[in-house]
């Protein structure tokens, strides 16, 4: 009965996970702002940031594919497969 109220365009999940909050830290809203975070252009060099198949690879250690292989692949879902 939960999973199906969190059915979104027809379809209904097959898992969800329960998260039970004990203590909540609110950070000041000026700290974000202080923080550049919405300034790429403020970040610094990013090109040592791990991508995600970077990550897979580097975890699975997968001899089949490479980093920029799976990254083109989670692109190309992102834009054709999530709703």
């Amino acid at each position: 009965a939960l999973l199906n109220t969190m059915a979104w365009r027809g379809k209904v999940p097959t898992m969800a996970t329960a998260v039970e909050v004990e203590e909540v830290f609110f950070q000041c809203g000026k700290a974000i702002i202080r923080s550049s975070m919405w300034k790429p252009e403020e970040w610094g060099d990013v090109s040592d940031i791990a991508t995600f198949g970077k990550i897979l690879v580097d975890q699975t250690k997968a001899t089949d594919t490479t980093a920029e292989q799976l990254d083109c692949t989670i692109e190309e879902a992102y834009q054709t497969k999530l709703y």
